[in-house]
């Protein structure tokens, strides 16, 4: 019976991480919180990995190259991928301020969102386009 278990955990475990997704996304645009928006430029890659079956709550894990938020927790089926990340981060004072990224990214026509708040309050909103990428090693 143990051997069964066994058995079907690994078939488990290595389908959800045969799920892999590796983008390059391009920011397009920043509205900040007064509304108005800029131009906005620089890219960041992003691996997301499904820990858990599709339909699990909390089923991926995103790795990002973007300072300070690198790792997300998230949700994310075939049309889309989303995940949080918090730090806390020292402000100048002493004192510390905590910073709430949200990204999203739409499987199907490679549009992303990235939500930033600081100590809980409206920030900025960036958008963009990711598109897939290949490891090259």
């Amino acid at each position: 019976m143990r051997t069964i278990g066994a058995v079907v955990l690994a078939m488990l475990s290595s389908a959800a991480a045969a799920q892999e997704l590796t983008v390059v996304c391009r920011y397009e645009h920043t509205t900040d919180d007064a509304g108005k928006i800029s131009p906005t430029i620089g890219e960041f890659s992003a691996v997301v990995t499904y820990m858990l079956p599709i339909g699990r709550p909390k089923n991926l894990h995103f790795r990002t190259t973007k300072a300070p938020c690198y790792d997300f927790i998230g949700d994310g089926d075939e049309i889309k991928v989303e995940g949080t990340c918090v730090r806390f981060l020292e402000a100048g004072n002493g004192s510390k301020m905590k910073m709430t990224t949200n990204l999203t990214i739409d499987r199907v026509s490679g549009a992303f969102q990235q939500m930033v708040q600081f100590n809980d309050k409206p920030g900025l909103i960036h958008n963009g386009r990711c598109t897939a990428a290949k490891k090259a090693f």
